[in-house]
């Protein structure tokens, strides 16, 4: 594999670079940074104290230090704020080790930014290239040089070549490490290939775990950020499920996750499918037992409680084209009450049979008209009133969605008659 090695440069108000990344021409008493993952921040160099001790505290809200017999720089969370480590947070007080690569989440009243963490111990060669602006594209701050631009160019072909998955050919998303072989692949690619094999699709040996590379999707995060140019395809990816634990062949498809036993009767953890579907939950006696997840091979996502391996009668599900439902079902099937929200902004509540609006039910549009009454196959069909804006509510009777009959009120002495009028094509 290629080193690839990147020296950049931010600029100041001045919009002068300065170099950031350059240990060498760096003050004497830095000794590590946090890289910005935010336009509209600057990276935070971390020096050495007056008396040569490790330690730099962020506003008494968490610190970063290093013992004087440790190995490795530790990070502190000080405050009751969210402050999480690659995704995983840190309560007050609790302490945990930096390696380098890590990614720093912090959330509080005072700051939202992320970082990568850098230890800065390694020399970095000289070269002109410079960190965009905010707003700006990185090309737009590259030196008129035509042997800069060349440069770019060649890093920007081994990065994309180093850090392409090997089953989709594109740059890794949600990186995931086999175990023993060590081989990186996108979480979803692998998803696929487990449908079908549990062995590495490069070395063809059997997989025994997996675990997510957090270390390597920060190092993505920040080239992308960098070289926005370099293709990605998390939008397209359907379904989004990320795979970590180990790895078991089952006659109903792949598990992975966590066996509770030796009889492999009780685990936690994931269950691909030989037809594409993916759950995630608990296994009791080889049964689905409690909260789980059903993913279809869509992307459609169901959410609720199996019992004694039965899907569950209310489940709330989330489509991949973004529509949200809760409500009955009957083996995953819709029926029953339940309401829908449209991802255009329209929203449903009453019956259902087969996933579609049949018996009574309320339609309302993101303009703000509503449809009371009764439904079939999914089209407005039998007595039912509609009402436009701040119009008062017209009732009658509608056919394939259309009206056919209205009800008008008329007075007549002392009693009010109802009759119908056949509305004129």
């Amino acid at each position: 594999m290629t080193k690839i090695e990147i020296k950049l440069k931010i600029c100041n108000n001045s919009k002068e670079p300065i170099p950031i990344m350059d240990p060498q021409s760096l003050p004497v008493n830095i000794w590590a940074k946090l890289i910005t993952l935010n336009p509209d921040k600057n990276d935070i160099h971390i020096p050495y104290n007056l008396d040569q001790t490790l330690q730099y505290d962020f506003n008494q809200k968490w610190r970063i230090y290093q013992e004087p017999n440790g190995d490795f720089p530790l990070i502190e969370n000080l405050s009751t704020f969210n402050l999480k480590i690659n995704d995983i947070s840190l309560g007050i007080h609790e302490v945990t080790k930096l390696y380098g690569g890590e990614r720093i989440s912090v959330d509080n009243p005072e700051e939202k930014s992320d970082y990568v963490f850098f230890l800065m111990n390694t020399p970095q060669p000289n070269n002109d290239l410079k960190r965009p602006d905010k707003g700006q594209n990185i090309s737009t701050n590259l030196s008129a040089n035509q042997e800069d631009k060349n440069k770019l160019l060649k890093i920007e072909n081994s990065l994309q070549e180093e850090l392409q998955c090997s089953i989709c050919i594109e740059i890794l998303h949600k990186c995931v490490t086999l175990t023993p072989c060590q081989h990186n692949f996108c979480s979803s690619c692998l998803l696929k290939h487990l449908r079908n094999f549990i062995n590495c699709p490069l070395c063809k040996k059997t997989i025994f775990s997996i675990t997510k590379n957090s270390t390597l999707s920060n190092i993505i995060e920040l080239t992308l950020s960098l070289f926005p140019n370099l293709s990605t395809k998390e939008d397209q990816i359907k379904p989004n499920i990320e795979l970590f634990g180990d790895v078991y062949k089952y006659q109903e498809g792949v598990f992975i996750g966590i066996q509770a036993n030796i009889k492999k009767d009780d685990r936690q953890g994931k269950m691909i499918y030989d037809d594409g579907k993916v759950y995630e939950g608990r296994w009791i006696n080889n049964l689905r037992e409690g909260k789980g997840v059903m993913t279809l091979q869509n992307g459609d996502v169901y959410e609720g409680l199996w019992w004694n391996d039965r899907p569950p009668s209310f489940v709330k599900v989330k489509f991949v084209n973004g529509d949200l439902y809760k409500g009955e079902t009957n083996g995953l099937r819709k029926k029953g009450r339940g309401t829908f929200k449209y991802i255009n902004g329209d929203a449903y509540k009453g019956w259902l049979e087969k996933g579609v609006r049949q018996g009574l039910g309320r339609y309302t549009w993101r303009n703000g008209d509503v449809y009371i009454g009764k439904w079939m196959l999914g089209k407005r069909d039998g007595f039912g009133g509609m009402k436009y804006g701040n119009e008062k509510m017209k009732t009658g009777k509608w056919s394939n969605d259309k009206l056919i009959k209205k009800e008008t009120k008329r007075k007549n002495n002392k009693k009010e008659k109802i009759r119908s009028v056949k509305i004129e094509k």
